[in-house]
């Protein structure tokens, strides 16, 4: 799990705007892999800060909320790719959907940049621990997860011993 600076320093070392875009996206939707992969543009609201996700795991849909940060980064990096309605909303260098091993290369390259040991995984992660730290419902989190059981979604939380004074 990744605390806040940590995050941050992931972020300083993006070198592009897509790559911003993907961590920021992660760490405040805890999306899976393959479902951040799969959105489209059109299934995005930059608006509202909101999301749909289409046959998630277990063939599920839900619903993503996103905030005023990731929205910013998403905007900016909109103006470089073919945003239409049914374009994937991360790209390749040649317009093509990204795939799970370019999100495994840039999170590599990440790594070695910033020393900060991330997965995709370890973004999802630290989405769940980050939410309840800042007081959201479990309940609410366990919908936001995609999760079928509120075990789970306990699993994925990890307190701290300060969060846990707190």
């Amino acid at each position: 799990v990744l605390d806040k600076n940590k995050v941050e320093g992931l972020i300083e070392n993006c070198i592009n705007k897509r790559d911003k875009a993907i961590i920021l996206m992660l760490v405040d939707t805890g999306l899976r892999c393959a479902e951040l992969i799969n959105l489209n543009w059109g299934d995005i609201d930059l608006e509202k800060g909101v999301g749909y996700v289409r046959c998630g795991k277990g063939k599920k849909d839900r619903i993503i909320l996103f905030g005023k940060r990731t929205r910013k980064a998403l905007k900016k990096y909109r103006l470089e790719v073919d945003s239409s309605h049914d374009q994937p909303l991360f790209q390749t260098d040649e317009h093509n959907r990204f795939t799970y091993n370019g999100l495994r290369s840039m999170m590599l390259r990440i790594r070695q940049r910033s020393g900060i040991d991330v997965t995709p995984h370890a973004l999802r992660r630290s989405f769940a621990t980050i939410s309840t730290t800042n007081g959201m419902d479990l309940y609410v989190l366990q919908e936001l997860m995609g999760h079928s059981s509120l075990e789970m979604t306990r699993h994925y939380v990890r307190m701290t011993e300060d969060d846990l004074m707190r």
